[in-house]
């Protein structure tokens, strides 16, 4: 929610640090003689996920409007390893779903790889040679 300044509160400086400044995603390898640092900004990945999740319900939406001979009459199974999806597509459309188009759209899922500055995404240590760390800062 937008509110005016209050210049004299801490408090809202300290919420307006945490809403402009830049995050970044730091990959740190370190591996015997190898040191990889890659960084980049979070809300592309943010960003990336907000529009895949807005996306997906609407995909679902309008293939269930073809025809059931286009969309298959059973339920598909697509397995990659250990990874299965089940996609029933038989049903019927059901309802447009303007309610997550709208939620997204507004803003909800903002932040949402946000974690306080230097606690690691991901730490893999293998034993005393290899240390990879996915770190937001």
């Amino acid at each position: 929610m937008l509110e005016w300044p209050r210049w004299d509160d801490p408090r809202w400086w300290t919420r307006y640090w945490a809403d402009v400044r830049p995050r970044l995603l730091w990959l740190r390898l370190d591996a015997d003689k190898v040191r990889i640092r890659w960084g980049f900004p979070v809300w592309a990945l943010e960003e990336s996920l907000r529009a895949l999740l807005l996306l997906g319900p609407w995909v679902l939406w309008f293939v269930r409007h073809l025809p059931l001979k286009a969309r298959g009459a059973r339920p598909r199974e697509f397995a990659r390893g250990r990874f299965r999806l089940r996609l029933d597509l038989t049903g019927e459309p059901g309802p447009a779903p303007w309610h997550t188009a709208r939620a997204l759209l507004e803003g909800d899922g903002e932040g949402m790889l946000r974690l306080p500055p230097g606690e690691p995404f991901i730490h893999i240590e293998a034993g005393n040679e290899v240390n990879i760390r996915i770190v937001s800062t």
